[in-house]
Order: structure tokens, then C-alpha cells, then sequence
């Protein structure tokens, strides 16, 4: 009697990942935003993300040599992180021609590909040297940074004479520069790209306020669950009693309002392009009162009986961005500036 042959197991497909470095704060929490890859984990992208994105232009194209600063029509204030950025990028490169900017990286080690831009990157001798703007309204540190080590093991991949790295980032607000940096470790991307496939064959996952900033929060089911605790009948009451609790509900608070602002939106174009939500209607509003923009001064002030026209204007002292473009001197600006703190929450 033959023996039957026992049925093979099919073999499991290794998912193919594609990794942002600029998305690590999301991945590294949470492998799910991983899943079902095909193409790199894209940030959601807010108003404030799109503007950091148009002055990273600007910051590129005077670096090439495409703009200068006297070409540069912008915000005063918004002028004066350009320079700061620029200024500090030439300092770094001490003279260097050989540099990119707003490089692509791509290497893939087995079944990850890690691709991403870089704001800069050169190397010096045996150092690669990869820098970072920052143009948001938080100060961000250089060490422990995974997208600036990422972007430097990279190019390390294609150009093995680099032994080390450094990194930069300009918080350009801030007219601060952090900095971190090591030796070049020829496991690194090997080891990141198990520990990513690993964690998402095990679908593991940390729901919290860097939900907010994944692509895939829409279709999340457990950032949704979680969700839904705090949304029960009495699931808040007396929550200041227990600090955990609060902690935990304070992290799923930008998620939550991230939702269901991108439920307004969508509901918004569905109105506007013809569709019809049932009990919904569209209610226009005046804004807050303004002059229309084709009418100049003079024929505002006509129209309204103001003779003199100095009057419709209100007389404000200079910025401290606005001294320096009118000539003051930047040391001494900076030596009595001052920068209100603003408030809010840092998780750690």
C-alpha cells in the first residue's frame, strides 16, 4: 500500500513593504500603516505640511542658484527662515560644490524598499552628510532621528568609501541647528528591513496621536476601536481621576478630529460635484467683514468719506524679521528678540 503523500503547505508570500524615512514616527509605532504597500507610506498632507513643502522649494532653488534672496517675494517672516536655512546649509557645506538637492534615494534589501528625498546631502572625505529643514512651529532634535540615519546608511549603500554620518537638522523658526551622527552600520538596513517584516507579518500595531499623520487612518479598523471607548455613554466621566486614562484619550484626540475632519471634506466634494446627502445642505455664511481686493486705497477711502488717506492705515512697529530686511543687523536682532512660548502637548 502506497503511502499518501502528505499535503504540502502552500508557501507564505512575503509582503513587499515600501518605507518612507520621513514617515518613521508613524511605522515605528505601527507596522499596520505598512500593509498592503504599493507605494511608500505618503504623510497626510495638512495646510501647514504644504506650506513647509512650497518653502522647501524656495530653500532648493536658491541653493541651486535658480533664485537669489532679492528674487524672493514672500511673507517677511517666511523670507527670514529662508535665509537662516540657506545661511546654515552653506556653512555646513564650507565651500563644497559637490552637494544635492531634494535628492531621491531608493535601495532595496530583500523584500523593502526604502525610498525617500533628502533636503541635502554631500559627503566630506569618508562622512556622508545629510540635512534637514524644519519649518514647523516645533523644535525638533537631530539624535535619535530615523530618517536622517536612514538617508545616510542609503547613500551609504551605493558608495561604500563612507565610514560615517553626520546629521543635520534647521529648525529654521527657531534659527536653531541640531546634530547627531555616527558610524556607518553595514547591518542597519538589513536588520530595520527584518524587524519590518516581522512586525507585520505579526500585524502589530500602537494606535496614538501619530495615527493622525497616517495615510491609511481612513480605513483603519483599530484606531477606529479604539475610538469608540471614549465615545460610550459615561466613558469620560471622571476620567481627571485617572491620569492614564486621560493620557490614553488625550492620544486618540488629533486622530479623532482628523477623521471626521476628512469626512467634511469628503461630504464637501460630494455636495459640490452633484451629489446629494439626505437632511444635508449646503448654508453660506458671511465671513468676517473685508475690502474687495480691486479696489485700491484711495477709492476706498473715497467711497467711504475719509479724506486723508493716512488714515486708513494703522501704524505698527517693524518685526523683528522686517528690522533685517529693512538693514538691521542680525546678531543684534537676535541679541534682544524674544520668542513667546506657545503651549501644548508632547508625548513621550
Amino acid at each position: 500500500m502506497k503511502e499518501q503523500k502528505k499535503a504540502e503547505k502552500p508557501e507564505s508570500k512575503v509582503m513587499p513593504l515600501s518605507v518612507s524615512p520621513s514617515a518613521w514616527m508613524v511605522w515605528e509605532k505601527c507596522a499596520l500603516s505598512l500593509q498592503a504597500v504599493k507605494s511608500p507610506l505618503i504623510l497626510e498632507r495638512d495646510e501647514y505640511a504644504k506650506e513647509g513643502t512650497r518653502l522647501h522649494g524656495i530653500i532648493a532653488d536658491v541653493l541651486r542658484g535658480r533664485l537669489s534672496f532679492n528674487d524672493v517675494q514672500d511673507d517677511p517672516d517666511n523670507v527670514a527662515l529662508i535665509r537662516f536655512a540657506v545661511e546654515t546649509v552653506k556653512a555646513e557645506l564650507s565651500g563644497n560644490t559637490n552637494f544635492a538637492v531634494e535628492s531621491g534615494l531608493s535601495v532595496k534589501v530583500k523584500n523593502v524598499t526604502f525610498s525617500g528625498t533628502a533636503d541635502c546631502i554631500f559627503t566630506n572625505g569618508d562622512t556622508v552628510i545629510v540635512i534637514d529643514h524644519k519649518m514647523g512651529w516645533r523644535e525638533v532634535e537631530a539624535e535619535g532621528n530615523s530618517q536622517l540615519k536612514l538617508y545616510a546608511h542609503m547613500e551609504a549603500a551605493s558608495n561604500k568609501k563612507i565610514k560615517r554620518w553626520k546629521g543635520i537638522i534647521i529648525n529654521a523658526r527657531f534659527n536653531s541647528v541640531s546634530y547627531t551622527g555616527g558610524n556607518i552600520e553595514p547591518d542597519y538596513l538589513a536588520n530595520t528591513a527584518k524587524d519590518l517584516t516581522a512586525r507585520t507579518a505579526k500585524k502589530q500595531y500602537q494606535t496614538g496621536n501619530h495615527c493622525a499623520y497616517c495615510q491609511r487612518l481612513s480605513i483603519c479598523k483599530k484606531i477606529r476601536a479604539e475610538i469608540v471607548k471614549w465615545t460610550r455613554p459615561g466613558a469620560i466621566d471622571s476620567i481627571t481621576r485617572e491620569p492614564e486614562k486621560l493620557a490614553e484619550a488625550l492620544r486618540l484626540a488629533k486622530p479623532a478630529e482628523k477623521l471626521f475632519d476628512t469626512i467634511k471634506k469628503e461630504a464637501q466634494l460630494f455636495i459640490d460635484l452633484g451629489g446629494v446627502i439626505p437632511g444635508v445642505a449646503l448654508e453660506y455664511t458671511a465671513g468676517t467683514r473685508a475690502w474687495p481686493r480691486d479696489l485700491s486705497v484711495e477709492e476706498i477711502a473715497g467711497r467711504i468719506g475719509i479724506a486723508d488717506v493716512t488714515k486708513m492705515f494703522d501704524t505698527k512697529i517693524l518685526s523683528p524679521a522686517q528690522a533685517e530686511k529693512a538693514g538691521a543687523d542680525k546678531t543684534a536682532v537676535n541679541s534682544i528678540d524674544i520668542r513667546p512660548t506657545r503651549k501644548g502637548f508632547k508625548f513621550i
